[in-house]
């Protein structure tokens, strides 16, 4: 179906339940040109156990996990899925491959944790585990690029999950060894180094109206043209009009 040039961004049709399932199920195993591997990202809010579609609809990840095992009868390679949302942790454990089947998950936040979305999604883990894709990086470190910026912005509350074996159980030493191995696409050449930031200011208390200096360093073997913070107070209640997803 050809995409809208209307809209800021080509899609292919609006999000329903339908449409994924037969994405996932037909699309992806068509006989006429069945898909070798499945890479799937998902992006939205989220809950214990489910996506959010639309504002009223919802896919769980039972579902999910039934149209994955459909599809993997016909797909003999790897699954990918990468779920950026709330509590996207929580679908770890249900989508667990058949046997001789393999499945690598990568979700954004912990089962019971919030992900953050701030910047209009430059301080989010797809933009940073998507940009580490787009310059070369192994699935594998971006993952690590991605999982470390999170948690040093949410002060831990978001930590990344991988579960690259399908045993439902997360972060496991088998898990690296085999996301280590991973790469999508054919490989590219590095346009740029990832920065190092290092040298931070120590932790401090700030009370009233003291003042603190915050410093870091940032460095890279290529030319970085622009640094930026993102100044959070923890003991700011978010509204819902700008809550994470």
């Amino acid at each position: 179906e050809q995409a809208d040039k209307n809209k800021p961004y080509p899609i292919d049709e609006d999000p329903t339940l339908e449409g994924i399932q037969r994405a996932i199920t037909e699309w992806a195993t068509d006989a006429a040109a069945p898909a070798d591997e499945l890479l799937l990202y998902f992006v939205d809010h989220g809950g214990p156990g489910l996506f959010k579609v639309d504002a009223i609809t919802e896919l769980s990840a039972e579902t999910l996990d039934g149209w994955l095992d459909s599809a993997q009868v016909d797909i003999p390679g790897q699954v990918i899925f990468v779920y950026e949302a709330c509590q996207s942790g929580s679908f770890i454990p249900v989508l667990t491959p058949d046997t001789g089947k393999s499945r690598l998950v990568i979700a954004s936040s912990g089962a019971e944790q919030k992900a953050r979305f701030d910047s209009q999604g430059i301080n989010s883990f797809s933009y940073v585990f998507w940009n580490g894709i787009s310059i070369g990086s192994s699935l594998y470190d971006s993952y690590v690029l991605a999982k470390k910026a999170m948690q040093q912005s949410s002060n831990r509350q978001q930590v990344a999950r991988i579960d690259a074996n399908g045993d439902g159980v997360a972060d496991s030493k088998e898990d690296k060894r085999i996301a280590s191995m991973v790469q999508l696409g054919e490989g590219i050449s590095l346009a740029a180094d990832i920065p190092i930031v290092f040298d931070l200011s120590p932790d401090a208390v700030i009370e009233g109206n003291t003042e603190v200096t915050l410093t870091a360093k940032v460095a890279g073997a290529s030319t970085i043209d622009r640094v930026w913070a993102i100044i959070d107070d923890p003991d700011v209640i978010e509204s819902s009009a700008s809550a994470p997803f």
